[in-house]
C-alpha cells in the first residue's frame, strides 16, 4: 500500500481538499457564536428569525463568502417601540475543521461599527469536529471554543449534536447569555430552528446555496 507520508504535496492537497467539503457542510454560528469554519466562497445564507410572542422581536441576517478565506455577515434586529439595529461581522477562516483530523479555526469582528447592544468584539475561534453514529447513520458533532476580545471579553463556548442526520441540539454560551435549542433540516441547504436566547424564545429559517 503507498503511504502518503512520503509524498508532502500530495498530502497537504487532499487535507486541503477535505477541509474545503468540509467548510462546505455548515454555516459560520453555532446560535450566536461563531465557530471556526465559514460561509464557502461564491455562496450565500439567508436568515429570519421571529420571536413568536406579542410585539416580538425580529431578526434579519445575510452572509456570504467573499473569497475562499473571508466571509461578511450583515444583520438587522428589529426591536418593538425601538430604532433599529443594523451590523456588520467579519472574519477570516485560517483553515476549515476536518472531521476527526484537524480543528476549524477561525478570527473575526462581530459588530463592526459597535451599533449592537452586545457591541464591537474580535474574536479568534476553533471548532472540533468529530464523527458520531447518530440514529440513522454517521454525522458530524461540532465543538466550539474560542475567546472575545474588548470590554464584553471572555472565553465563549458552542456545541452542535446530531440526533439524527437531519436532526441536531445546539447550545452556547458566550461569558454573559446562554442560548440552546433544535435544528431541523428537511433538505440540503434548509434549516428550521427552534432556540432560546437568553430568556428570548425563537423561530428561525435559513436557506444556504451557491451562486
Amino acid at each position: 500500500m503507498v503511504s502518503f507520508g512520503y509524498f508532502p504535496s500530495v498530502r497537504v492537497a487532499l487535507l486541503l481538499a477535505f477541509g474545503a467539503l468540509a467548510a462546505l457542510a455548515s454555516a459560520d454560528r453555532v446560535i450566536t457564536v461563531p465557530t471556526g469554519r465559514k460561509i464557502p466562497f461564491k455562496s450565500f445564507r439567508a436568515e429570519l428569525w421571529f420571536e413568536p410572542t406579542k410585539n416580538g422581536t425580529t431578526e434579519y441576517y445575510f452572509g456570504t463568502g467573499l473569497s475562499d478565506l473571508f466571509e461578511i455577515e450583515v444583520r438587522s434586529q428589529r426591536l418593538p417601540g425601538r430604532d433599529v439595529q443594523n451590523a456588520v461581522d467579519l472574519s477570516y477562516n485560517l483553515i476549515g475543521p476536518i472531521p476527526d483530523l484537524t480543528p476549524g479555526i477561525s478570527i473575526g469582528v462581530q459588530d463592526v461599527a459597535d451599533a449592537t447592544a452586545d457591541g464591537r468584539r474580535p474574536y479568534a475561534a476553533l471548532t472540533l469536529r468529530q464523527t458520531l453514529t447518530a440514529l440513522d447513520g454517521d454525522a458530524n458533532s461540532d465543538v466550539t471554543i474560542g475567546f472575545f476580545a474588548g470590554d464584553r471579553g471572555g472565553p465563549f463556548l458552542g456545541v452542535s449534536l446530531p440526533i439524527t442526520t437531519r436532526i441536531r441540539l445546539l447550545g452556547e454560551h458566550n461569558r454573559f447569555r446562554a442560548s440552546g435549542g433544535i435544528e431541523y433540516v428537511p433538505q440540503k441547504g434548509v434549516a428550521l430552528r427552534y432556540f432560546a436566547r437568553g430568556s428570548q424564545p425563537f423561530v428561525s429559517v435559513s436557506l444556504t446555496r451557491r451562486f
